[in-house]
């Protein structure tokens, strides 16, 4: 079994990627960079999404080709990290929100890999898989992390920061944390059929909430949760997910995702 790691803002390396090997993998839908370590009979992925000099802004980055090649390279189940800010004066910057339902906002990105002649409709009526959700928190009550559950992330089109009518209107609808990369990754990696939960980490509270947003002060949150999220990391690497996994995710695999290509690699550093 192959797992996956998806990085956002501030965790662009952590203590295992010194043995890891880069690759560049070519897609029909572009290049994918990620690194590849095999630990305990299993291959790990670390894939930093906006890369590693966070090169990419959210409307940027290629959320298909990344989704492609984890599939192509047989993984099952990804493990995705986001930087939010919060909507909610209780959830405070630095704490972790296990992510249950989305909203989106975002225009302009390729959403799916349906098409002409391959049309599906994915069920997202529970959009992140429950086991694997339920294991992040799991292994974080163990490290001793105070893990909220029940996030609901609306996904804003960025790179700008909200403006505090659009906040206003967020949390009228139901959300409690904004970002910007959660959407379209988590509705692709579903067409994929692949299990696929994510852990907010907040940076910030959101436009009109707390003070002005400093994005020094967001860099600042992310760098002091970062030994929690490798300590996180390193504990799910070193775990099994739930036996009673009763998650329908490899059944929504769209019929687009099973005509694919292999992918080839363009190269691979140590």
């Amino acid at each position: 079994m192959s797992i996956a790691f998806i990085s956002g803002t501030g965790l662009y390396e952590f203590s295992p990627m010194a043995q890891m090997k880069e690759k560049q993998i070519r897609t029909p839908l572009g290049v994918c960079l990620l690194y590849h370590l095999e630990h305990q009979g299993e291959d790990i992925y670390f894939l930093p999404r906006h890369g590693l000099t966070h090169s990419l802004p959210p409307h940027a980055i290629n959320y298909r080709a990344n989704i492609y090649t984890l599939h192509s390279l047989d993984v099952e189940k990804i493990y995705a990290f986001c930087a939010v800010g919060s909507m909610d004066l209780n959830i405070k910057p630095g704490s972790f929100v296990v992510l249950r339902q989305f909203i989106d906002m975002t225009w302009g990105r390729e959403h799916t890999f349906a098409g002409q002649g391959l049309v599906s409709h994915v069920d997202l009526s529970e959009p992140y898989c429950p086991s694997l959700s339920r294991q992040i928190q799991k292994c974080g009550q163990e490290l001793g992390m105070d893990i909220y559950d029940n996030g609901v992330y609306i996904c804003a089109q960025g790179p700008r920061y909200e403006t505090p009518a659009e906040i206003r209107a967020f949390a009228s609808w139901g959300a409690n944390l904004v970002g910007m990369t959660g959407v379209p990754e988590a509705q692709l990696a579903r067409e994929a059929g692949l299990c696929y939960a994510s852990l907010a980490v907040v940076s910030n509270y959101a436009a009109g909430i707390g003070d002005k947003i400093d994005e020094e002060a967001i860099f600042k949150t992310m760098k002091n949760q970062k030994s929690h999220l490798e300590k996180l990391i390193s504990r799910l690497m070193n775990s099994k997910p739930p036996v009673d996994c009763r998650c329908n995710c490899k059944e929504a695999e769209i019929d687009a995702c099973k005509k694919w290509p292999l992918v080839g690699d363009e190269g691979e550093t140590d």
